[in-house]
């Protein structure tokens, strides 16, 4: 892997600052202007960025050793290829450690586009200045770069970038006269042109080489993958870069030639990968294809139960991050083995049981919960809870709040709190010891009262809750690694959408430690209205007795608090009367 280099080894703190730091700047690039500076492999001749003035510039980062990177060379090329004769052009920047083996590349095969590098030769790798003046920390990464010299996107692939070139296209084209001239009739030079356009395969093997990291990362943890396009026309489209991957297309995928014992050490070593990584599109793909296909064959016990672990493991988490089909591929996979007698199977299946009967805990009879709550207590009891017990307890705590009795629901949140706080796992140890504290304001002591929000957003800036006045605005409670927040985010984007246009307004407010998952989570699913984010977040919960998320609160035009509630349905009627109200 790439990793950038340091006279001293940095500190947490330090490491956590940079981290977020570049994914801000990232955040930051669309809309602003972009001059990319640099000399040109291999010559070393100065890069004339005006020469691209009024052309849509696909810009590339990307290595020699990165595998992903060759691949998105090709994809990004041929996208180009289909709009170059209406002015898009593909510059590249290569972040490879030493300029040695990238000159030694292009002497054996010249590319089709410019390659820029920094015209200084000690700033190589991540350290090239345009490298860090975009926020880039993990490669490949592309910034699509409109006419007028601002960044339009970041980080999208295939139709979404093809329906961005197009939209950019067809906008120029409204804003200007048409040109009655016929197009120009494409001649075999440009066939031939186009054919001699880059592709993986064509690389000399003693040239460009593929190491097996399907990306390079230059920090364990990363928030790369913005796609800060058009949300509404991506949902309209077939398929995206968080669509699920196709096999033949996934640059993650295991070889067709490797042996299941070879597949279990590729599983292995997914495993290993850091969480940036493990989130991308394509990876859970390709360790479920790997599991499938040691599953398909007479393999030994030991590589049944990796294959099959493992396939618990990235569904598991790809459903507790909002993906429905992951969900639906889980349960699937856990109704398969429901009869399976290995016990580190049947383990994993009484849990994944478990989880599901308390998701859908709000089509439990009132009557039945308390039984369904002493099952959860006693699995909590018996078990060692760590990471992936976050959806379960996230949603006992949903279950918990529809209990109507306030001093039953207190003395819930004690017992569950003091039993999630032993976990070893930092986060859901934490919401225990939330859940176990007496708050220090109770929810229907908030109605009536003014709500106080002050703080940083996600994108760094200071947050100004006096702008919201005059509005009725919903403020949401919630974290990325809450299993019911993420169920009930279409919900709030469907209120949002319903009544954005009459005075009503969403503050998100993430309890989210890792500001990493965060600034990822946010790129991924672009929530349309301002998100609250860092320590400050949690004192806010604390002070307005915030226990069990999500925990909604309706705000009149006066700032004052109306309802408080865990679904945004429950909240409708109430809306609908204040944005009527004059």
């Amino acid at each position: 892997a790439i990793e950038k280099s340091s006279v001293a080894e940095p500190t947490l703190k330090d490491s956590t600052e940079q981290i977020v730091g570049s994914a801000r700047r990232r955040l930051a690039l669309v809309g602003t202007p972009l001059d990319v500076e640099g000399v040109l492999a291999p010559d070393d001749a100065p890069l004339d960025w005006k020469k691209y003035d009024g052309k849509i510039v696909l810009l590339h980062f990307w290595s020699i050793e990165s595998r992903a990177s060759l691949q998105d060379l090709a994809g990004i090329s041929a996208a180009c290829d289909k709009f170059q004769d209406q002015g898009v052009v593909m510059v590249t920047v290569n972040l490879d450690k030493t300029r040695t083996q990238l000159n030694k590349s292009m002497a054996l095969q010249k590319l089709p586009w410019p390659v820029v590098v920094s015209a200084d030769p000690k700033l190589v790798g991540f350290e090239n200045p345009i490298a860090a003046q975009c926020g880039v920390d993990a490669i490949p990464f592309l910034v699509v770069i409109g006419r007028d010299g601002k960044v339009a996107a970041v980080q999208i692939r295939g139709d979404a970038l093809e329906l961005k070139l197009a939209t950019m296209l067809d906008a120029k084209d409204d804003s200007a006269e048409k040109d009655d001239a016929p197009p120009a009739k494409k001649t075999p030079a440009d066939d031939a042109k186009k054919s001699s356009q880059f592709s993986p395969q064509t690389l000399p093997t003693a040239g460009f080489v593929a190491f097996d990291e399907p990306s390079v990362p230059k920090k364990p943890a990363t928030a790369s993958g913005e796609t800060l396009v058009d949300a509404k026309a991506l949902a309209n489209k077939k398929s995206s870069d968080d669509a699920a991957v196709k096999a033949d297309d996934n640059p993650y995928s295991p070889r067709a030639d490797l042996t299941p014992a070879e597949l279990g050490d590729f599983i292995l070593k997914m495993a290993d990968k850091p969480k940036s990584i493990q989130a991308r599109p394509g990876f859970a793909e390709a360790v479920v294809e790997a599991a499938d296909r040691i599953l398909a064959t007479p393999a030994a016990e030991k590589l049944q139960l990796i294959a099959v672990t493992a396939k618990f493991d990235v569904l598991h988490k790809k459903a507790c991050a909002g993906d429905d089909g992951a969900d639906k591929q889980l349960a699937a996979f856990v109704s398969a083995l429901k009869d399976d007698v290995r016990p580190k199977i049947a383990t994993s299946v009484r849990f994944f049981q478990l989880e599901r009967k308390v998701i859908e805990g709000d089509a439990v009879p009132v009557e039945n919960i308390p039984g369904l709550l002493a099952e959860i207590k006693d699995y909590a009891a018996k078990e060692k809870l760590d990471a992936r017990h976050l959806r379960l307890a996230s949603s006992t705590v949903r279950v918990i709040n529809r209990l109507a009795d306030g001093d039953e629901r207190e003395k819930l949140f004690v017992e569950f709190g003091n039993l999630f706080a032993k976990a070893s796992d930092k986060e859901l140890s934490r919401y225990g010891k939330k859940l176990a504290k007496p708050p220090e304001t109770k929810e229907s002591e908030l109605v009536g009262k003014p709500l106080e929000l002050r703080g940083v957003t996600a994108l760094g800036a200071d947050f100004d809750w006096a702008s919201y006045r005059g509005k009725v605005v919903l403020v949401d409670f919630w974290a990325t690694w809450c299993g019911p927040c993420i169920r009930e985010l279409p919900h709030v984007k469907k209120l949002h959408e319903q009544f954005k246009d009459r005075g009503f307004e969403i503050v998100g407010i993430s309890l989210d430690k890792d500001q990493d998952a965060l600034q990822e989570f946010l790129a991924r699913n672009q929530l349309p209205w301002t998100t609250l984010a860092g320590d400050e977040t949690q004192e806010l919960a604390t002070k307005y007795g915030v226990r069990g998320i999500p925990t909604m609160m309706l705000v009149d035009r006066a700032g004052k608090v109306v309802a408080v509630s865990h679904s945004s349905g429950q909240l409708v009627p109430e809306i609908e009367k204040l944005l009527a109200a004059k």
